[in-house]
Protein backbone atom coordinates (compact mmCIF):
# COMPACT_ATOMS: atom_id res chain seq x y z
CA UNK A 1 0.00 0.00 0.00
CA UNK A 2 3.00 2.04 0.84
CA UNK A 3 4.36 1.51 -2.53
CA UNK A 4 1.33 2.25 -4.52
CA UNK A 5 1.05 5.58 -2.71
CA UNK A 6 4.44 6.78 -3.41
CA UNK A 7 4.26 5.75 -6.86
CA UNK A 8 1.11 8.25 -7.09
CA UNK A 9 2.90 10.85 -5.76
CA UNK A 10 6.15 10.79 -7.82
CA UNK A 11 3.96 10.48 -10.89
CA UNK A 12 1.83 13.46 -10.11
CA UNK A 13 4.61 15.49 -9.15
CA UNK A 14 6.50 14.42 -12.47
CA UNK A 15 3.44 15.52 -14.52
CA UNK A 16 2.99 18.59 -12.22
CA UNK A 17 6.74 19.72 -12.07
CA UNK A 18 6.69 19.17 -16.14
CA UNK A 19 4.12 21.82 -16.14
CA UNK A 20 5.32 24.15 -13.96
CA UNK A 21 9.07 24.03 -15.99
CA UNK A 22 7.17 24.54 -19.74
CA UNK A 23 5.57 28.07 -17.47
CA UNK A 24 8.52 29.09 -15.63
CA UNK A 25 11.97 27.79 -17.43
CA UNK A 26 13.65 28.31 -13.94
CA UNK A 27 16.56 26.21 -13.67
CA UNK A 28 15.59 25.79 -10.04
CA UNK A 29 13.51 22.84 -11.00
CA UNK A 30 16.85 20.91 -12.32
CA UNK A 31 17.70 21.01 -8.84
CA UNK A 32 14.27 19.00 -8.12
CA UNK A 33 14.24 16.75 -11.17
CA UNK A 34 17.77 15.35 -9.85
CA UNK A 35 15.99 14.64 -6.44
CA UNK A 36 13.02 13.23 -7.67
CA UNK A 37 14.65 11.25 -10.31
CA UNK A 38 16.87 9.52 -6.83
CA UNK A 39 13.08 8.29 -5.99
CA UNK A 40 12.10 7.33 -9.35
CA UNK A 41 11.32 3.19 -9.14
CA UNK A 42 13.78 0.84 -10.69
CA UNK A 43 12.99 -2.46 -12.63
CA UNK A 44 13.00 -5.57 -10.65
CA UNK A 45 11.56 -9.21 -10.78
CA UNK A 46 9.89 -8.50 -7.30
CA UNK A 47 6.43 -7.65 -6.75
CA UNK A 48 5.30 -8.53 -10.58
CA UNK A 49 1.75 -7.29 -9.53
CA UNK A 50 2.71 -3.61 -9.14
CA UNK A 51 4.16 -4.07 -12.60
CA UNK A 52 7.72 -3.82 -14.48
CA UNK A 53 8.51 -1.02 -12.29
CA UNK A 54 8.91 -0.49 -8.25
CA UNK A 55 10.63 1.60 -5.86
CA UNK A 56 14.56 1.11 -5.28
CA UNK A 57 15.08 -1.23 -2.55
CA UNK A 58 17.70 0.73 -1.07
CA UNK A 59 15.28 3.16 0.24
CA UNK A 60 13.54 2.87 3.48
CA UNK A 61 10.29 4.98 4.54
CA UNK A 62 11.46 7.16 6.35
CA UNK A 63 14.34 8.13 4.08
CA UNK A 64 11.90 8.17 1.09
CA UNK A 65 9.52 10.33 3.01
CA UNK A 66 12.43 12.58 3.73
CA UNK A 67 13.58 12.87 0.13
CA UNK A 68 10.10 13.63 -0.91
CA UNK A 69 9.39 16.16 2.01
CA UNK A 70 12.70 17.61 0.16
CA UNK A 71 11.32 17.63 -3.28
CA UNK A 72 8.04 19.26 -2.34
CA UNK A 73 9.36 21.94 -0.31
CA UNK A 74 11.85 22.81 -2.98
CA UNK A 75 9.11 23.20 -5.58
CA UNK A 76 6.91 26.77 -6.26
CA UNK A 77 3.79 24.97 -6.30
CA UNK A 78 1.69 24.25 -3.51
CA UNK A 79 0.95 20.38 -2.35
CA UNK A 80 -1.40 18.55 -0.59
CA UNK A 81 -3.15 15.44 0.15
CA UNK A 82 -6.38 14.06 2.19
CA UNK A 83 -7.53 10.63 3.14
CA UNK A 84 -10.04 9.05 1.84
CA UNK A 85 -12.15 11.02 4.91
CA UNK A 86 -10.95 14.42 3.72
CA UNK A 87 -8.80 14.73 6.14
CA UNK A 88 -5.37 16.59 5.74
CA UNK A 89 -2.42 14.26 6.03
CA UNK A 90 0.67 16.34 4.60
CA UNK A 91 0.76 19.91 2.78
CA UNK A 92 4.21 21.35 2.04
CA UNK A 93 5.70 24.51 3.14
CA UNK A 94 4.32 26.28 -0.28
CA UNK A 95 0.80 25.02 1.03
CA UNK A 96 1.41 26.15 4.36
CA UNK A 97 2.17 29.50 3.17
CA UNK A 98 -0.70 29.89 0.37
CA UNK A 99 -3.38 29.02 3.07
CA UNK A 100 -2.00 30.95 6.14
CA UNK A 101 -0.70 28.43 8.43
CA UNK A 102 2.74 28.04 9.84
CA UNK A 103 2.95 24.38 10.57
CA UNK A 104 1.41 21.19 9.28
CA UNK A 105 0.61 20.36 13.03
CA UNK A 106 -1.99 23.05 12.68
CA UNK A 107 -3.91 21.43 9.54
CA UNK A 108 -2.84 17.54 10.00
CA UNK A 109 -5.81 15.35 10.71
CA UNK A 110 -8.35 18.55 10.18
CA UNK A 111 -11.14 18.65 7.04
CA UNK A 112 -11.44 21.84 5.35
CA UNK A 113 -14.25 22.92 8.51
CA UNK A 114 -11.89 22.38 10.71
CA UNK A 115 -9.78 25.52 9.20
CA UNK A 116 -12.01 28.41 9.78
CA UNK A 117 -13.03 28.86 6.02
CA UNK A 118 -16.08 30.41 5.07
CA UNK A 119 -18.80 27.36 4.84
CA UNK A 120 -19.02 28.54 1.47
CA UNK A 121 -15.84 27.97 0.20
CA UNK A 122 -15.59 24.95 2.44
CA UNK A 123 -18.49 23.17 0.79
CA UNK A 124 -16.90 23.62 -2.55
CA UNK A 125 -13.87 22.50 -1.90
CA UNK A 126 -15.76 19.49 -0.50
CA UNK A 127 -18.02 18.75 -3.55
CA UNK A 128 -14.82 18.62 -5.65
CA UNK A 129 -13.35 16.24 -3.72
CA UNK A 130 -16.36 14.18 -3.84
CA UNK A 131 -16.57 14.03 -7.16
CA UNK A 132 -12.97 12.89 -7.48
CA UNK A 133 -13.45 10.00 -5.25
CA UNK A 134 -16.36 9.30 -6.69
CA UNK A 135 -15.46 9.49 -10.50
CA UNK A 136 -11.59 8.18 -9.65
CA UNK A 137 -10.76 10.97 -12.60
CA UNK A 138 -8.50 14.25 -12.01
CA UNK A 139 -10.09 17.62 -11.65
CA UNK A 140 -7.75 20.23 -13.15
CA UNK A 141 -7.76 23.68 -14.43
CA UNK A 142 -10.07 24.59 -10.94
CA UNK A 143 -10.16 28.75 -10.33
CA UNK A 144 -11.23 28.90 -6.90
CA UNK A 145 -11.28 32.21 -4.49
CA UNK A 146 -10.07 30.72 -0.33
CA UNK A 147 -10.60 33.28 2.35
CA UNK A 148 -7.96 33.00 4.83
CA UNK A 149 -8.22 33.01 8.76
CA UNK A 150 -6.80 36.74 8.86
CA UNK A 151 -9.85 37.67 6.09
CA UNK A 152 -7.50 38.10 3.34
CA UNK A 153 -8.75 36.36 -0.25
CA UNK A 154 -7.00 34.65 -2.65
CA UNK A 155 -7.54 33.28 -5.94
CA UNK A 156 -6.14 29.44 -6.45
CA UNK A 157 -5.64 27.24 -9.48
CA UNK A 158 -5.95 24.18 -8.22
CA UNK A 159 -5.07 20.49 -9.87
CA UNK A 160 -6.54 17.27 -8.03
CA UNK A 161 -6.47 13.81 -8.47
CA UNK A 162 -7.55 10.40 -6.54
CA UNK A 163 -5.10 8.33 -5.22
CA UNK A 164 -6.00 4.99 -6.08
CA UNK A 165 -4.85 1.65 -4.06
CA UNK A 166 -3.38 -1.82 -5.52
CA UNK A 167 -7.19 -2.93 -4.84
CA UNK A 168 -8.81 0.10 -6.95
CA UNK A 169 -10.17 1.73 -4.08
CA UNK A 170 -9.55 5.51 -3.34
CA UNK A 171 -7.37 6.21 -0.66
CA UNK A 172 -7.22 10.03 -0.62
CA UNK A 173 -6.57 13.05 -3.01
CA UNK A 174 -3.64 14.91 -3.78
CA UNK A 175 -3.67 18.43 -4.49
CA UNK A 176 -1.54 21.18 -6.37
CA UNK A 177 -2.56 24.76 -6.47
CA UNK A 178 -1.16 27.77 -7.74
CA UNK A 179 -1.67 30.99 -5.92
CA UNK A 180 -2.85 33.27 -9.02
CA UNK A 181 -4.22 36.31 -6.91
CA UNK A 182 -1.56 38.57 -8.53
CA UNK A 183 -0.99 37.12 -11.98
CA UNK A 184 -5.23 36.97 -12.09
CA UNK A 185 -4.85 40.65 -11.10
CA UNK A 186 -2.67 41.81 -13.58
CA UNK A 187 -4.68 40.19 -16.44
CA UNK A 188 -7.69 42.17 -15.22
CA UNK A 189 -6.02 44.92 -15.26
CA UNK A 190 -4.53 44.12 -18.76
CA UNK A 191 -8.33 43.46 -19.83
CA UNK A 192 -9.48 46.50 -18.54
CA UNK A 193 -6.75 48.37 -20.02
CA UNK A 194 -7.67 46.97 -22.89
CA UNK A 195 -11.28 47.93 -22.80
CA UNK A 196 -10.14 51.52 -21.96
CA UNK A 197 -8.03 51.38 -25.22
CA UNK A 198 -10.57 50.13 -27.42
CA UNK A 199 -13.39 52.82 -25.99
CA UNK A 200 -10.63 55.81 -26.58
CA UNK A 201 -9.88 54.12 -30.02
CA UNK A 202 -13.90 53.64 -30.95
CA UNK A 203 -14.88 57.26 -29.32
CA UNK A 204 -11.97 59.67 -30.57
CA UNK A 205 -13.46 62.39 -32.41
CA UNK A 206 -10.11 61.79 -34.87
CA UNK A 207 -9.90 58.73 -37.40
CA UNK A 208 -7.26 55.98 -36.19
CA UNK A 209 -6.34 53.02 -38.06
CA UNK A 210 -4.11 49.88 -37.81
CA UNK A 211 -1.58 49.11 -40.89
CA UNK A 212 0.49 46.05 -41.53
CA UNK A 213 3.96 46.60 -43.30
CA UNK A 214 2.09 46.93 -46.72
CA UNK A 215 -0.36 49.66 -45.10
CA UNK A 216 -3.25 47.52 -45.82
CA UNK A 217 -5.72 48.88 -42.93
CA UNK A 218 -6.15 46.13 -40.56
CA UNK A 219 -8.57 47.88 -37.93
CA UNK A 220 -10.74 51.53 -38.32
CA UNK A 221 -12.44 52.96 -35.78
CA UNK A 222 -15.76 54.76 -36.43
CA UNK A 223 -14.29 58.30 -37.21
CA UNK A 224 -12.24 57.14 -39.99
CA UNK A 225 -15.90 55.40 -41.04
CA UNK A 226 -17.31 59.34 -40.55
CA UNK A 227 -14.36 60.54 -42.14
CA UNK A 228 -13.82 59.04 -45.46
CA UNK A 229 -17.59 58.02 -45.78
CA UNK A 230 -16.43 54.30 -46.41
CA UNK A 231 -17.92 51.53 -44.42
CA UNK A 232 -15.35 49.19 -42.26
CA UNK A 233 -15.88 46.63 -44.34
CA UNK A 234 -14.85 48.51 -47.34
CA UNK A 235 -11.51 50.29 -45.08
CA UNK A 236 -10.68 46.76 -44.33
CA UNK A 237 -10.11 45.78 -48.19
CA UNK A 238 -8.12 49.21 -48.74
CA UNK A 239 -4.49 50.42 -48.30
CA UNK A 240 -3.97 53.89 -46.52
CA UNK A 241 -3.34 55.10 -49.75
CA UNK A 242 -6.26 54.09 -51.67
CA UNK A 243 -8.45 56.71 -48.82
CA UNK A 244 -6.19 59.76 -50.39
CA UNK A 245 -6.66 61.63 -53.06
CA UNK A 246 -3.95 61.61 -55.67
CA UNK A 247 -2.07 64.91 -56.44
CA UNK A 248 1.85 65.79 -56.74
CA UNK A 249 2.64 65.62 -52.83
CA UNK A 250 0.61 62.33 -52.34
CA UNK A 251 3.37 60.12 -54.19
CA UNK A 252 5.68 61.89 -51.62
CA UNK A 253 4.15 60.83 -49.04
CA UNK A 254 3.45 57.34 -49.59
CA UNK A 255 7.40 57.02 -50.22
CA UNK A 256 7.80 58.20 -46.51
CA UNK A 257 5.69 56.17 -45.21
CA UNK A 258 7.36 53.03 -46.60
CA UNK A 259 11.44 54.19 -45.85
CA UNK A 260 9.89 55.09 -41.92
CA UNK A 261 12.11 54.48 -39.59
CA UNK A 262 11.62 56.28 -36.07
CA UNK A 263 10.05 59.61 -36.68
CA UNK A 264 6.76 60.02 -38.06
CA UNK A 265 5.37 61.12 -41.00
CA UNK A 266 2.56 64.25 -41.30
CA UNK A 267 0.98 64.83 -44.72
CA UNK A 268 -1.99 66.97 -45.29
CA UNK A 269 -4.37 66.14 -48.37
CA UNK A 270 -7.97 65.44 -48.71
CA UNK A 271 -10.29 62.47 -48.76
CA UNK A 272 -12.75 61.65 -51.60
CA UNK A 273 -15.94 59.82 -50.39
CA UNK A 274 -17.81 57.28 -52.31
CA UNK A 275 -20.60 59.87 -52.95
CA UNK A 276 -17.75 62.61 -54.04
CA UNK A 277 -17.75 64.27 -50.97
CA UNK A 278 -14.26 66.43 -50.52
CA UNK A 279 -12.71 66.25 -46.84
CA UNK A 280 -9.31 67.96 -46.33
CA UNK A 281 -7.26 65.77 -43.43
CA UNK A 282 -4.00 65.79 -41.77
CA UNK A 283 -2.76 62.43 -41.19
CA UNK A 284 0.01 61.41 -38.68
CA UNK A 285 1.97 57.72 -39.10
CA UNK A 286 3.58 56.31 -36.88
CA UNK A 287 6.04 52.95 -36.60
CA UNK A 288 4.62 50.95 -33.74
CA UNK A 289 6.45 47.63 -34.43
CA UNK A 290 8.26 46.38 -37.05
CA UNK A 291 6.08 45.35 -39.55
CA UNK A 292 2.68 47.35 -38.05
CA UNK A 293 2.01 51.28 -38.49
CA UNK A 294 -0.48 53.36 -36.73
CA UNK A 295 -2.46 56.21 -38.84
CA UNK A 296 -4.30 59.27 -37.31
CA UNK A 297 -6.68 60.97 -39.67
CA UNK A 298 -7.85 64.33 -38.60
CA UNK A 299 -10.47 66.04 -40.15
CA UNK A 300 -9.25 69.66 -40.81
CA UNK A 301 -12.12 70.73 -43.33
CA UNK A 302 -13.74 73.36 -40.78
CA UNK A 303 -9.99 74.63 -40.07
CA UNK A 304 -9.02 74.62 -44.00
CA UNK A 305 -12.56 76.56 -43.82
CA UNK A 306 -11.56 78.83 -41.29
CA UNK A 307 -8.19 79.90 -43.01
CA UNK A 308 -9.65 80.55 -45.99
CA UNK A 309 -12.59 82.84 -44.67
CA UNK A 310 -10.45 84.49 -42.47
CA UNK A 311 -7.95 84.71 -45.75
CA UNK A 312 -11.02 86.22 -47.89
CA UNK A 313 -11.82 88.57 -44.68
CA UNK A 314 -8.44 89.96 -44.78
CA UNK A 315 -8.38 90.61 -48.39
CA UNK A 316 -12.18 91.94 -48.65
CA UNK A 317 -10.70 94.24 -45.35
CA UNK A 318 -8.08 95.32 -47.55
CA UNK A 319 -10.05 95.85 -50.80
CA UNK A 320 -12.55 97.89 -48.09
CA UNK A 321 -9.78 100.32 -46.77
CA UNK A 322 -8.77 100.90 -50.49
CA UNK A 323 -11.92 101.49 -51.43
CA UNK A 324 -12.85 103.46 -48.44
CA UNK A 325 -9.78 105.43 -48.40
CA UNK A 326 -10.69 106.23 -52.56
CA UNK A 327 -14.33 107.59 -51.65
CA UNK A 328 -13.17 109.39 -48.52
CA UNK A 329 -10.01 111.14 -50.35
CA UNK A 330 -12.08 112.39 -53.34
CA UNK A 331 -14.68 114.60 -51.23
CA UNK A 332 -11.87 115.84 -49.24
CA UNK A 333 -9.49 117.17 -52.23
CA UNK A 334 -12.27 118.80 -53.19
CA UNK A 335 -13.41 120.79 -49.67
CA UNK A 336 -9.59 121.32 -49.10
CA UNK A 337 -8.79 122.50 -52.31
CA UNK A 338 -12.00 124.90 -52.65
CA UNK A 339 -11.55 126.21 -49.38
CA UNK A 340 -8.33 127.46 -50.04
CA UNK A 341 -9.14 129.10 -52.75
CA UNK A 342 -12.12 130.60 -50.97
CA UNK A 343 -9.86 131.43 -48.12
CA UNK A 344 -6.60 132.96 -50.48
CA UNK A 345 -9.73 135.00 -52.62
CA UNK A 346 -8.89 133.32 -56.14
CA UNK A 347 -11.98 133.68 -57.42
CA UNK A 348 -13.22 136.24 -60.22
CA UNK A 349 -16.65 136.85 -58.89
CA UNK A 350 -19.39 136.90 -55.62
CA UNK A 351 -21.08 133.86 -58.29
CA UNK A 352 -17.60 131.95 -58.50
CA UNK A 353 -17.47 132.09 -54.64
CA UNK A 354 -20.74 130.68 -54.74
CA UNK A 355 -20.21 127.95 -56.75
CA UNK A 356 -17.26 127.00 -54.87
CA UNK A 357 -19.40 127.19 -51.56
CA UNK A 358 -21.75 124.67 -53.31
CA UNK A 359 -19.10 122.39 -54.34
CA UNK A 360 -17.94 122.16 -50.42
CA UNK A 361 -21.23 122.01 -48.91
CA UNK A 362 -22.24 119.04 -51.73
CA UNK A 363 -18.58 117.23 -50.95
CA UNK A 364 -19.26 117.56 -47.10
CA UNK A 365 -22.63 116.20 -47.41
CA UNK A 366 -21.24 113.13 -49.25
CA UNK A 367 -18.66 112.69 -47.03
CA UNK A 368 -21.26 112.75 -43.80
CA UNK A 369 -23.29 110.41 -45.69
CA UNK A 370 -20.51 107.93 -46.30
CA UNK A 371 -19.33 107.92 -42.64
CA UNK A 372 -22.82 107.33 -41.51
CA UNK A 373 -22.82 104.22 -44.67
CA UNK A 374 -20.26 102.85 -43.02
CA UNK A 375 -21.26 102.96 -39.56
CA UNK A 376 -24.79 101.93 -40.26
CA UNK A 377 -22.85 98.78 -42.53
CA UNK A 378 -20.87 97.80 -39.81
CA UNK A 379 -23.67 97.73 -36.89
CA UNK A 380 -25.19 95.43 -39.65
CA UNK A 381 -22.32 92.95 -39.82
CA UNK A 382 -21.78 92.84 -36.15
CA UNK A 383 -24.83 91.84 -35.27
CA UNK A 384 -25.22 95.64 -33.50
CA UNK A 385 -28.16 96.45 -35.62
CA UNK A 386 -30.94 97.08 -32.72
CA UNK A 387 -35.00 96.73 -34.90
CA UNK A 388 -37.56 99.02 -32.84
CA UNK A 389 -41.13 96.76 -34.42
CA UNK A 390 -44.24 99.20 -34.64
CA UNK A 391 -47.57 99.28 -36.50
CA UNK A 392 -46.91 101.30 -39.69
CA UNK A 393 -50.13 102.15 -41.79
CA UNK A 394 -47.54 101.67 -45.18
CA UNK A 395 -49.85 104.06 -47.86
CA UNK A 396 -49.80 107.17 -45.64
CA UNK A 397 -46.29 106.16 -44.16
CA UNK A 398 -44.73 106.36 -47.90
CA UNK A 399 -46.70 109.56 -48.99
CA UNK A 400 -45.93 111.60 -46.05
CA UNK A 401 -42.20 110.29 -45.05
CA UNK A 402 -40.92 108.96 -48.30
CA UNK A 403 -42.30 110.39 -51.23
CA UNK A 404 -41.12 114.17 -50.04
CA UNK A 405 -37.69 112.63 -49.90
CA UNK A 406 -37.55 111.26 -53.05
CA UNK A 407 -38.57 114.26 -54.50
CA UNK A 408 -36.21 116.60 -52.73
CA UNK A 409 -33.46 114.08 -54.51
CA UNK A 410 -34.95 114.25 -57.88
CA UNK A 411 -34.83 118.44 -57.80
CA UNK A 412 -31.46 118.05 -56.30
CA UNK A 413 -30.01 115.75 -59.23
CA UNK A 414 -31.74 118.22 -61.57
CA UNK A 415 -33.88 115.20 -63.36
CA UNK A 416 -36.49 117.55 -64.57
CA UNK A 417 -37.92 115.15 -67.13
CA UNK A 418 -38.35 112.09 -64.56
CA UNK A 419 -41.39 111.51 -62.65
CA UNK A 420 -42.29 109.79 -59.25
CA UNK A 421 -44.89 107.45 -59.68
CA UNK A 422 -46.50 105.59 -56.53
CA UNK A 423 -48.74 102.85 -57.36
CA UNK A 424 -50.71 101.25 -54.44
CA UNK A 425 -52.37 98.75 -56.58
CA UNK A 426 -55.79 99.28 -54.46
CA UNK A 427 -54.17 98.71 -51.08
CA UNK A 428 -55.99 100.13 -48.56
CA UNK A 429 -54.77 103.00 -47.04
CA UNK A 430 -55.34 101.74 -43.38
CA UNK A 431 -53.30 98.46 -44.11
CA UNK A 432 -50.55 97.95 -41.57
CA UNK A 433 -47.64 96.26 -41.24
CA UNK A 434 -45.52 95.55 -38.01
CA UNK A 435 -41.83 96.89 -39.20
CA UNK A 436 -39.36 99.15 -38.15
CA UNK A 437 -40.24 101.99 -39.82
CA UNK A 438 -37.28 103.85 -40.26
CA UNK A 439 -35.47 101.00 -41.62
CA UNK A 440 -38.40 100.52 -44.12
CA UNK A 441 -37.91 103.88 -44.81
CA UNK A 442 -34.37 103.37 -45.55
CA UNK A 443 -34.49 100.88 -47.30
CA UNK A 444 -37.34 102.29 -49.95
CA UNK A 445 -35.13 105.46 -50.12
CA UNK A 446 -31.89 103.39 -50.49
CA UNK A 447 -33.45 102.02 -53.84
CA UNK A 448 -34.95 104.51 -55.01
CA UNK A 449 -32.01 106.61 -54.78
CA UNK A 450 -30.00 104.46 -56.41
CA UNK A 451 -32.82 104.31 -59.45
CA UNK A 452 -33.04 108.24 -59.85
CA UNK A 453 -29.03 108.46 -60.30
CA UNK A 454 -29.37 106.25 -63.36
CA UNK A 455 -32.70 107.09 -64.88
CA UNK A 456 -32.35 110.84 -66.76
CA UNK A 457 -36.20 110.33 -68.36
CA UNK A 458 -38.82 108.13 -68.02
CA UNK A 459 -39.82 107.47 -64.25
CA UNK A 460 -39.22 105.98 -61.03
CA UNK A 461 -42.25 103.93 -59.75
CA UNK A 462 -42.51 102.54 -56.08
CA UNK A 463 -45.43 99.77 -56.16
CA UNK A 464 -46.73 98.39 -53.51
CA UNK A 465 -48.58 94.65 -52.69
CA UNK A 466 -49.89 92.73 -50.68
CA UNK A 467 -49.43 89.45 -50.65
CA UNK A 468 -50.93 86.61 -48.08
CA UNK A 469 -48.91 87.98 -45.41
CA UNK A 470 -46.10 89.48 -47.20
CA UNK A 471 -45.59 93.10 -48.11
CA UNK A 472 -44.25 93.28 -51.43
CA UNK A 473 -42.24 96.60 -52.49
CA UNK A 474 -41.48 97.56 -56.06
CA UNK A 475 -39.04 100.29 -57.24
CA UNK A 476 -39.06 100.08 -61.58
CA UNK A 477 -37.18 102.82 -63.25
CA UNK A 478 -36.38 103.51 -66.72
CA UNK A 479 -33.06 103.48 -66.54
CA UNK A 480 -29.73 102.54 -67.73
CA UNK A 481 -30.09 99.32 -66.80
CA UNK A 482 -27.58 96.96 -65.79
CA UNK A 483 -25.23 94.92 -67.76
CA UNK A 484 -26.28 90.90 -67.09
CA UNK A 485 -22.74 90.50 -66.15
CA UNK A 486 -22.90 92.80 -63.67
CA UNK A 487 -26.28 91.84 -61.88
CA UNK A 488 -25.24 89.69 -59.49
CA UNK A 489 -22.58 92.35 -57.91
CA UNK A 490 -24.75 95.38 -57.24
CA UNK A 491 -25.51 94.27 -53.66
CA UNK A 492 -21.66 94.05 -53.18
CA UNK A 493 -19.57 96.24 -50.70
CA UNK A 494 -18.44 99.61 -52.74
CA UNK A 495 -19.37 98.02 -56.24
CA UNK A 496 -20.67 100.48 -58.59
CA UNK A 497 -22.52 100.23 -62.07
CA UNK A 498 -20.28 101.32 -64.46
CA UNK A 499 -21.62 103.78 -66.99
CA UNK A 500 -19.24 105.20 -69.69
CA UNK A 501 -20.97 107.83 -70.14
CA UNK A 502 -20.60 109.17 -66.84
CA UNK A 503 -18.37 109.08 -63.76
CA UNK A 504 -20.02 106.41 -61.46
CA UNK A 505 -22.37 108.19 -58.70
CA UNK A 506 -22.44 107.30 -54.94
CA UNK A 507 -20.41 105.58 -52.35
CA UNK A 508 -21.23 102.00 -53.53
CA UNK A 509 -23.16 101.20 -50.34
CA UNK A 510 -26.40 102.04 -50.09
CA UNK A 511 -27.61 98.36 -52.00
CA UNK A 512 -25.39 96.56 -49.70
CA UNK A 513 -27.19 98.11 -46.87
CA UNK A 514 -30.33 97.24 -48.29
CA UNK A 515 -29.49 93.37 -48.58
CA UNK A 516 -28.40 92.94 -44.88
CA UNK A 517 -30.41 95.27 -43.02
CA UNK A 518 -33.43 93.16 -45.26
CA UNK A 519 -31.53 89.72 -44.29
CA UNK A 520 -31.88 91.22 -40.61
CA UNK A 521 -35.50 91.80 -40.75
CA UNK A 522 -36.28 88.30 -41.82
CA UNK A 523 -36.84 89.58 -45.60
CA UNK A 524 -35.28 89.82 -48.88
CA UNK A 525 -34.67 91.28 -52.50
CA UNK A 526 -34.23 90.53 -55.86
CA UNK A 527 -33.09 92.69 -58.67
CA UNK A 528 -33.93 92.12 -62.47
CA UNK A 529 -32.85 94.71 -65.37
CA UNK A 530 -32.24 94.67 -69.10
CA UNK A 531 -29.49 97.21 -70.58
CA UNK A 532 -30.84 100.00 -71.63
CA UNK A 533 -34.65 99.51 -70.83
CA UNK A 534 -34.22 99.55 -66.87
CA UNK A 535 -34.33 98.50 -63.90
CA UNK A 536 -36.59 96.15 -60.93
CA UNK A 537 -35.79 95.75 -57.44
CA UNK A 538 -37.98 93.83 -55.26
CA UNK A 539 -38.75 93.83 -52.09
CA UNK A 540 -40.60 91.32 -49.51
CA UNK A 541 -41.06 92.11 -46.06
CA UNK A 542 -43.46 89.99 -43.34
CA UNK A 543 -46.30 91.88 -42.45
CA UNK A 544 -46.13 90.51 -38.99
CA UNK A 545 -48.48 89.59 -36.60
Amino acid sequence: MESKLKEEIIGRLRVELEHLKMQNNDLEFDRVFSLLQQLEPKETERAPSYGSEVLDPSYGFEQFNQLLKTVLDSIPEAVFWKDANFKFKYGNKKFLQVIGYNSLVDIKGKTDYDLNWPQKQCDHFRADDVHIIKSKKPKTGILEQLTKADGSTIWLRTNKAPIISIGGEVEGIIGFIQDVTESRATKQALKHSEARLKSYFNNATDGIVVLNDNFDICEANEATERITGMQNSQLLNSTLFDLLSMDEYMQGFEAACRTMDVDPVSWEGSVVAPDGHLKFVKLDVIKIEIDHYICFIKDISELKMAVKKAEESNRLKTAFLQNISHEIRTPLNAIIGFSNVLMRGMYDSEEDANHYKQIIHSNSNYLLGLINSVIDLSKIESGQTNLNPQPVKVVPFIANEVLPLIESERIRLKRDEVKILFDTDGVDTNVEMIVDNQRLKQIIINLMQNSLKFTEKGSVKLRIEVILKTMRFTVIDTGIGIPKEQVNRVFHRFYKVQDSSKISQGSGLGLAIVKKLLRVMKGFVEVDSELGKGTVFTVELPMGN
